[in-house]
C-alpha cells in the first residue's frame, strides 16, 4: 500500500484525483490478491485427502 501511495503521488501532477486513483487502484489490487488466495485455497483443497473412518482425516500435500 506504501507503494500504491507513492504512485498516486506522482500522478496527481496529472491533474487527477488522488484520493480517486487511490482507491480505485487499491480495489483492483485487493481483487487480484483475493483471486489469488482463492485459487490457492481451491488448489489446496484439491490435493487434500479425506479419510473417513471413525472420524474425518484430512492431508494436505
Amino acid at each position: 500500500m506504501q507503494q500504491l501511495r507513492l504512485l498516486i503521488d506522482k500522478r496527481v501532477t496529472g491533474q487527477k484525483n488522488p484520493l480517486q486513483e487511490y482507491q480505485e487502484d487499491s480495489q483492483r489490487l485487493y481483487k487480484i490478491f483475493r483471486n489469488s488466495v482463492d485459487k490457492a485455497i481451491l488448489k489446496n483443497f484439491m490435493l487434500s485427502r479425506l479419510e473417513i473412518k471413525n472420524n474425518l482425516k484430512v492431508t494436505f500435500p
